[in-house]
């Protein structure tokens, strides 16, 4: 019997923008942190909400993506937002299947810090790798 696992998404989507930054996005920073108070160029945050749900040859899980940008750049993160979550929906990669559209965008003001964001959700599929 072979035994499989899913893949850690947030490794996956990391790839994928940071492969992409030269040519989509080369300004912006790309994490899973939250930026410094004080940014002077885009700042790429995402992570994985919530608890997957697995099938039989897939998981399915939430990425939030959250576009951070310079004081008074709001429109700048509404543009970028849409740009990251075009890319994302339009690829794919060994270890992701699909994404899949959820909520947003959504542009804010962050109350603690002056910063503006605008966030997004997209659902992954990730692919099983045997390991065993």
């Amino acid at each position: 019997m072979s035994l499989s696992v899913f893949p850690d998404p947030r490794v996956s989507v990391d790839a994928l923008l940071k492969a992409a930054k030269a040519a989509r996005w080369p300004t912006a920073t790309i994490s899973t942190a939250f930026p410094a108070n004080t940014i002077i160029v885009p700042h790429i945050q995402h992570a994985w909400d919530g608890t997957p749900s697995e099938q039989q040859n897939r998981q399915i899980t939430t990425i939030r993506l959250t576009i951070w940008t310079p004081t008074g750049k709001v429109s700048d993160g509404i543009a970028l937002a849409q740009l990251v979550r075009a890319f994302l929906l339009d690829t794919g990669s060994a270890s992701i299947w699909r994404f899949r559209p959820g909520p947003g965008p959504l542009p804010d003001i962050d109350s603690a810090t002056g910063l503006p964001f605008c966030t997004f959700n997209l659902t992954a599929e990730t692919r099983p790798s045997v390991v065993a």
